[in-house]
């Protein structure tokens, strides 16, 4: 009994030493969060957060790889150099931030982004060096933030960043619905060989350089399998990438007369734009039409 006194009398004298005003001022406050700053890079990371919930990283280290990159063989390089940053988060807002509503982005944006001077992914099978993005559960990440870029890279820059969010971070982690009807425009033709005519009999006998993915509905081939005989179709997250990319690079004047030539790539276009239109509020051509 004189244990448990002991015990009640040690708690009850902590609890009074803990007083309300301290125990008030940290709740609710996370102290991982983006703080304003007197530094313009660091400002501008907080800038990003208060209007997005989603925290720009520069720095990272082994606890990071093992929480958020998942893959013990992604090496996402440190850049160093605080200017080449600071326009590198200038440039994200561009290419990303800017096409988006406040309300869009606290909903739906990733909580980490990280900026790299480099994105190297890989294993024993095929590396891909210096990548532009790239996504995981948490978190996507932007590379190649190096010196200004050129109007042509940024429209390349800002394709694949918007493609990466949607076809990669949003739909791997099941918050993009498409609809059944784009993937059954081109049903069981996914992740198959283009030059075998038990999948895709239109290009029987037909050369590499002589078939027109189009006619199938594709943009073009899965750019990881594309040697001479294993020219392979997309699978279903590379076909959403894909079109993704080309509709926030591209200009309707220049894709429509496309989507007119080929029916499969007007119905899936459709299909697509019309529902993140309808679920999420966005205009995708919108962001290609927007140089």
């Amino acid at each position: 009994m004189k244990k448990y006194l002991i015990l009640i009398f040690a708690i009850v004298f902590m609890y009074g030493c803990y007083d309300s005003d301290n125990i008030s001022s940290e709740v609710g406050e996370n102290k991982l969060d983006p703080k304003p700053s007197s530094d313009p890079l660091d400002q501008s990371i907080y800038e990003f957060f208060e209007t997005s919930n989603s925290t720009i990283s520069y720095q990272y280290d082994t606890l990071e790889y093992q929480w958020n990159f998942n893959r013990n063989y992604n090496i996402y390089v440190l850049q160093e150099n605080r200017e080449y940053l600071l326009n590198g988060v200038k440039y994200l807002n561009k290419v990303f931030g800017d096409a988006y509503s406040e309300d869009f982005k606290k909903k739906h944006f990733p909580p980490r982004i990280f900026l790299a001077d480099s994105l190297n992914i890989g294993d024993n099978y095929s590396k891909i060096l210096d990548m532009v993005s790239t996504s995981g559960n948490n978190h996507i990440a932007i590379g190649r933030i190096r010196e200004n870029l050129s109007t042509a890279d940024l429209t390349l820059y800002k394709a694949d960043i918007n493609a990466t969010f949607w076809g990669g971070y949003l739909y791997n982690n099941d918050k993009l619905h498409i609809p059944d009807a784009f993937f059954d425009v081109c049903k069981d033709k996914y992740d198959a060989n283009f030059k075998y005519a038990g999948a895709f009999p239109e290009f029987k006998g037909l050369a590499r350089d002589e078939i027109d993915t189009k006619l199938a509905g594709f943009w073009g081939a899965n750019p990881a399998t594309t040697d001479d005989w294993y020219y392979m179709s997309p699978t279903e997250s590379v076909d959403i990438y894909q079109y993704i990319f080309k509709i926030t690079s591209t200009d309707i004047g220049i894709i429509q007369p496309i989507l007119d030539t080929y029916p499969k790539m007007k119905e899936k276009y459709t299909i697509l734009t019309e529902y993140i239109k309808k679920d999420f509020g966005i205009d995708l051509q919108e962001i290609g039409n927007n140089k």
